[in-house]
């Protein structure tokens, strides 16, 4: 059986997604994924979240919405892409 997938929870995350991981930028705003509903369809999301003058997480326009068909693509794409920037900083491009 599969071992269930942790999320995170928090007074302060929004209540559409499922957040199973959130990295902090160093302006203050933050990067949340997870998965979302749009339309009665889950996808895969990763976007950048802010807060505004009451101190509330709200989402702004920069990030990601994949559906589950394709995210295998997209992570063997960003697999490929870090790949690179390795090879890069190992001075060998």
């Amino acid at each position: 059986m599969a071992e269930s997938t942790k999320q995170i929870t928090g007074d302060d995350l929004p209540k559409d997604m499922d957040v199973v991981s959130r990295l902090p930028r160093s302006d203050g705003q933050e990067w949340l994924i997870g998965v979302v509903k749009f339309r009665g369809k889950d996808y895969a999301s990763a976007r950048v979240y802010y807060r505004d003058d009451e101190g509330n997480l709200k989402p702004s326009k920069h990030g990601i919405n994949v559906h589950e068909e394709l995210l295998p693509e997209i992570i063997k794409g960003l697999q490929t892409a870090d790949d690179l920037l390795t090879e890069r900083a190992d001075g060998n491009s």
